[in-house]
Order: C-alpha cells, then structure tokens, then sequence
C-alpha cells in the first residue's frame, strides 16, 4: 500500500475523530513515497473498527468512499457518463495508469455481465479487501451524482461477485 494511502488513512481517522488513536499506533512516521507492506494498511484499519466498534469489512468500505475524491484527483477519469457504462469498462479506464499504480493488482475486476442498468464483476486479489473496492465504487457514483445499490456474495474458491445496480439519479 502506498504511503500516500497511508496518509489519507491519517485523514479518514481525523475525521473519525480517532486523531489520538493514530498518534499512539504511526504517529508522523509516514513516507508518502514508500510502499508499506498490506498488513499495515490491515492493521490500522482493525485499530479504527475496534475503536468504534464496528465491522473491519465496513471501515474498508467507508474508507473507499471516503478516498475516492482524492483518488480522482490523481487519477482522473472520464465521468462524463452512466456509471454502469464507466465500471463496465474500467479495466479501460485506468489502462493509463498501470505504470504509477504498480503495486495495484493487474485486474482485480472482471466484467461477468453487464445489461441495462446493471453490472456483475467478478474480484479476485491478493489482497482480499473487496469492501475497500465497493467504497470506492459507491464514492464514484456519489461524485456522479449517481444512485446504486451494491450486494456482494462470496464463492468457495474466495472469489467476490460485486453486482451493482443503478437505482436513478440523486
């Protein structure tokens, strides 16, 4: 995990109200332009769900949103259009990037269907953080102006199908 991530991790937990927390467990000591080993990024979050008594799967996905601004930011894509038809060619979309994003698995979303107003795809990664992935979807669509509905299921072979459903326009 990038140290930038790291940094915007800081943010989400200022913004928590968990400042303190942070301080006892990292403190200053983060180099944006390190690349931190996953079970750093793992553990901070654990930290942030114990403290506010919540589920590690839902602070991974609050953080999702949460980082998505600053993510298009660095990366920016074109969303100047639906949000079924952007996520149903994303692998197109952040192509351009690959090169800065190296520690990213190559594809971590396959497109199993996509029809009208609705998208299947399939994660699978290293990393096993689909809920960080669905944030970022959900904080996509709310930079869009976008209303969805996202269910997530899990297979044996520790794969994620992600559905997402446009509901309509905020």
């Amino acid at each position: 995990m990038y140290g930038v991530i790291i940094s915007e991790l800081r943010s989400f937990y200022i913004h928590n109200d968990a400042e303190d927390l942070w301080e006892e467990s990292i403190g200053n000591n983060i180099d944006h332009d390190k690349i931190y080993n996953d079970s750093v990024f793992k553990n901070l979050i654990h930290l942030l769900a114990v403290r506010s008594n919540q589920d590690f799967g839902e602070i991974l996905r609050r953080f999702g949103e949460f980082i998505t601004p600053f993510l298009l930011k660095l990366f920016p894509i074109n969303t100047d259009r639906d949000i079924i038809e952007l996520l149903s060619n994303i692998d197109n979309e952040v192509a351009p990037f690959r090169n800065e994003i190296q520690s990213v698995d190559a594809s971590p979303f396959n497109v199993v269907n996509h029809e009208e107003g609705k998208v299947e795809m399939l994660y699978s990664s290293r990393k096993d953080m689909p809920e960080l992935r669905i944030g970022m979807i959900i904080g996509l669509a709310k930079q869009m102006n976008e209303n969805i509905k996202v269910d997530m299921t899990r297979n044996p072979a520790g794969e994620t199908l992600i559905t997402i459903t446009k509901v309509n326009s905020i």
